[in-house]
C-alpha cells in the first residue's frame, strides 16, 4: 500500500517506468516482464497527468509493442479512467 507521503516522491519514477517497459519487456521471460509491467505501473498516481502519459506511450513507442504488452498497458489505463471517472462521481 502507497501511502499518501509517499505519492509525491514515487511520481517522478513515472516517466522512467514509461521509459523502461518495452526494453523490460523484450529482454525478461514473460512471466517476470508481465510481473514487472503490471505491479510497476504507476496506480498511485491517478491523475490525468497519468492517463496522459500513459496514452503518449501507447500512441507513441509503445506503438509497435509485442500485443501483450500493450494488452497489460491498456488494461492498466483503462483501470485508471476507471478510477478517475469514480472519483469525479464521489466529489
Amino acid at each position: 500500500m502507497v501511502r499518501p507521503l509517499h505519492r509525491e516522491l514515487l511520481a517522478e519514477y513515472i516517466d522512467r517506468y514509461f521509459a523502461l517497459i518495452l526494453d523490460t519487456y523484450n529482454s525478461k521471460s514473460y512471466e517476470v516482464s508481465q510481473k514487472i509491467v503490471d505491479l510497476l505501473f504507476p496506480v498511485y498516481n491517478i491523475s490525468q497527468s497519468t492517463l496522459d502519459k500513459t496514452n503518449a506511450w501507447l500512441n507513441g513507442i509503445g506503438k509497435d509493442a509485442h500485443p501483450t504488452l500493450r494488452r497489460h498497458v491498456i488494461q492498466a489505463k483503462e483501470s485508471m479512467e476507471r478510477a478517475i471517472r469514480v472519483r469525479a462521481v464521489d466529489r
